[in-house]
């Protein structure tokens, strides 16, 4: 993988169809439909009831349109990018979540390392994308001075991971 990635063969960048600095973008419109919803107006379990975008986190905002379910005929489904709030780093997380817009459920959580700190250089760039390796979606992120690497959800209780640690010379 990792000679496919550095000759960049097989790989595939995945451009988000929208990018957002606010959760009030109208181009994030079709995102706010749950906002006056409740969990009781669907057949759903409450844990997994999407009630809005500052439920899951903060800007910047990514939004993708792509094949998530293994299902081309159901078409393309909906997935976000979001961080972690400051002021609620225990309620939110910094990843992508995929959201069944139609029923205000939350399908499956991926989660990046964001910049949570990991790394000991103080100007670290924390960078993360969506990626097809081999036509197979995973999550590429980096952490500078710290570790490079792509995870792919295999199904709700497994992934795969390759990782590749990055450590600064002494």
């Amino acid at each position: 993988m990792m000679k496919d990635l550095l000759a960049n063969s097989n790989f595939k960048a995945i451009e988000p169809d929208v990018r957002a600095d606010s959760v009030d973008d109208p181009k994030l419109g079709i995102w706010r439909q749950c906002d006056d919803r409740e969990y009781t107006d669907f057949d759903i379990d409450p844990k997994t009831f999407y009630g809005g975008l500052e439920q899951l986190g903060a800007p910047p905002y990514r939004y993708y349109r792509i094949e998530l379910d293994n299902n081309p005929k159901n078409g393309p489904e909906d997935l976000i990018y979001h961080e972690h709030i400051v002021e609620h780093p225990s309620n939110t997380l910094t990843g992508y979540t995929w959201v069944n817009l139609k029923k205000c459920e939350i399908m499956d959580n991926f989660i990046v390392e964001g910049s949570a700190n990991w790394s000991e250089k103080p100007d670290a760039a924390y960078l993360n994308t969506l990626v097809y390796y081999k036509r197979k979606l995973w999550i590429l992120d980096f952490v500078d001075g710290f570790d490079l690497h792509l995870s792919r959800r295999i199904d709700r209780s497994s992934m795969d991971i390759c990782r590749w640690r990055l450590y600064l010379p002494n």
